[in-house]
């Protein structure tokens, strides 16, 4: 979030400089008599003035409000373990974590997100996938699981089965892991 607060920043600082720029080329022109290349400079000043109020704007956003900004795919920050009829049943937080182990817990590996106890954890490998966080994206990656994981992805409905590379995701998604479905929030 700091990363884009500073691009606007920089980028309202350079609109900023446009803007005055322009309102003195427009003041110089118009004195010695050069309308036509008075009249860019306002068209230019008035581009840049309008870029930069509505940077202006933007800027007393809160964080939660920037999230869905310009395009930008809403933020994934939990992992929603759901039942049958898609109610939560428990979750885990992602905030801040880089890679997430999902299986289930045993005396030689941890894992931060244990299946045992669920309704399809018989199928559930102790090390069955991971979640990475890599480029401001996160990717889901089959670790040689007996059951396999797949991705029904928000965008179009469909269920994707992963095999032997990472999957990007997004908020939204279902993780089937075996029979588990964990939402991505």
């Amino acid at each position: 979030m700091e990363h884009m607060k500073g691009k606007r920043t920089a980028r309202a600082v350079c609109d900023g400089g446009i803007l005055v720029v322009s309102v003195l080329l427009m003041i110089y022109m118009a004195l010695w008599g050069n309308l036509a290349l008075a009249g860019a400079g306002a068209l230019c000043g008035a581009v840049s003035a309008w870029d930069f109020v509505r940077l202006l704007t933007m800027a007393g956003k809160g964080k939660g409000e920037t999230d869905h900004q310009q395009g930008a795919e809403p933020v994934i920050r939990e992992l929603v373990l759901l039942d049958e009829s898609n109610k939560p049943i428990r979750s885990w937080n992602l905030a801040g974590r880089v890679s997430v182990i999902i299986g289930r817990a045993n005396k030689e590996e941890d894992v931060d997100v244990d299946l045992e106890g669920c309704e399809y954890g018989a199928f559930v490998d102790y090390q069955h996938a991971a979640l990475n966080y890599s480029l401001d994206q996160w990717y889901v990656e089959d670790l040689g699981s007996s059951n396999g994981v797949r991705v029904q992805k928000v965008e179009d409905g469909n269920c994707y089965r992963i095999t032997d590379r990472p999957c990007r995701v997004m908020a939204g998604d279902v993780l089937y892991i075996a029979n588990t479905r964990l939402l991505l929030t």
